[in-house]
């Protein structure tokens, strides 16, 4: 029997007719938003599930974003699904060393570290065509090393390095940035990232000099942090680190040691959100003497593997990830571009693409989808000191303006619902699901 297609967006126009019933007086009257919402949820579940083929293949515009210190800019790359290949698409000039790029949970919105100039910017995103349009800009604190979002998208959390401090700073409805910040504090010496977890309760921060990562409560609501009891766990001395990235469905966080080539795999405490670690494992070969620094760190979305960036062995370390455990096993090093400083996966987990930070280009990889091992498939010159590399997938098939402005005047949580569900069944990031949309239009965690 031939597979029938469901057309999603008249079922979703068939179940609004039916949340209007008459009242005695012959008058419609419109079901309560919250069981319309919350039969929503079921109904997006039931026919994305029947028809996921339909809504996956519909989903495929892959841009990818490269800032150029060097140069001023960000250049940006249409990315084929099928190949891998990279087509230019545009180069947005940003002025002030632009190096850490960060997407709001929506994909609409992109946030750019200008390091020299002690700013932070924000750009919109054109779904057809990946360029970028300026918002605003803002003053941060110091010279942001790492920048990221929380899960609503509401704050924006900054990193810097040389100031030993973090900021957070407020996001409007239109994506735009606000100042002052809520919050700065100081931390120990060298915070290299910062980020909250995927329930957005807490927020983590790798002090590299000081050898330890604090534990902070974050308040989404306030978008301020308050610390753990204890405040801060130890990791070796000399370890140094650096970046970190969350398995998406087990309580666990790897964090990759840029002084000693290691990474760090602990458990999250879903109670106490504090961290104890239960594995350390190399990134380098047995028998290697050389000098070495590790930079990145990225699960794929499935994770099944998880991938580090050596500077000095210029590699990428591959290792997989048990399903169970959580525990790593190596499985190869590839051989990269010059100082592999960032790298990123697209969320298909078919592609990785690395940045070599002193040789100017970008290594395009095919990840084997059993194995895990990287194919390499080319190498290409993109500019002077590529800081960063975001791989941005974002919907076209079920466009937000067909599903999502029908309903933006009355009913933004049910619109949103609906979008938020076509996307998880095009990709795999699950935490998607459980997002819904306040009055203002901008993200709430359940």
């Amino acid at each position: 029997m031939a597979h029938k297609k469901i057309n999603f967006i008249e079922v979703v126009n068939q179940y609004d007719r039916l949340c209007c019933v008459c009242s005695k007086d012959g008058k419609y009257k419109t079901v309560p938003e919250v069981i319309r919402n919350f039969t929503m949820y079921f109904l997006c579940f039931i026919l994305l599930s029947c028809d996921f083929d339909a809504v996956h293949h519909n989903i495929e515009n892959s841009f990818v974003y490269i800032s150029l210190r060097d140069d001023n800019a960000i250049v940006i790359y249409k990315m084929n699904p099928e190949t891998g290949g990279l087509d230019s698409v545009d180069t947005e000039l940003v002025d002030g060393g632009p190096a850490s790029l960060s997407l709001d949970p929506t994909k609409h919105f992109m946030y750019v570290a200008q390091r020299s100039a002690e700013t932070i910017s924000a750009y919109s995103i054109d779904h057809q065509t990946g360029c970028l349009t300026f918002l605003n800009t803002i003053s941060a604190a110091d010279n942001p090393v790492y920048i990221a979002t929380d899960k609503t998208g509401n704050y924006l959390l900054s990193a810097y390095y040389s100031a030993d401090k973090i900021a957070i700073y407020p996001i409007d409805g239109d994506g735009r940035l606000k100042s002052p910040a809520t919050q700065i504090i100081s931390t120990d010496s060298n915070p290299h990232a910062i980020l909250t977890d995927l329930t957005n309760s807490y927020v983590f921060i790798p002090n590299k000099t000081a050898d330890k990562i604090l534990q902070f409560y974050f308040d989404s609501e306030t978008g301020k942090i308050s610390p753990l009891d204890p405040s801060a766990v130890s990791t070796t001395g000399g370890a140094g680190p650096r970046h970190f990235d969350f398995h998406s469905t087990q309580n666990i966080v790897y964090f990759v040691n840029e002084t000693n080539s290691t990474v760090t795999a602990y458990h999250l405490s879903d109670i106490t959100g504090t961290l104890s670690p239960f594995q350390i494992i190399s990134t380098l070969p047995e028998g290697f003497t050389g000098e070495n620094t590790c930079a990145d760190i990225h699960l794929t979305s499935d994770n099944r593997f998880l991938y580090t960036s050596n500077r000095g062995h210029e590699s990428i370390a591959a290792f997989a990830v048990d399903s169970t455990s959580g525990e790593l096993s190596v499985l190869g090093r590839y051989t990269t571009v010059g100082e592999p400083r960032e790298f990123d996966i697209d969320p298909t987990d078919n592609f990785l693409y690395a940045a070599g930070e002193y040789s100017d280009s970008l290594a395009s990889y095919r990840i084997h989808q059993e194995t895990g091992e990287l194919e390499t498939l080319q190498v290409n010159y993109v500019g002077d000191k590529p800081s960063w590399v975001l791989v941005v997938n974002v919907p076209f098939g079920v466009k937000e303006s067909s599903v999502v402005n029908k309903y933006r005047g009355n009913n933004s949580t049910l619109a949103h619902t609906i979008f938020n569900c076509t996307q998880f069944m095009g990709h795999t990031e699950y935490q998607k699901l459980f997002f819904s949309f306040n009055k203002n239009g901008k993200q709430k965690w359940f």
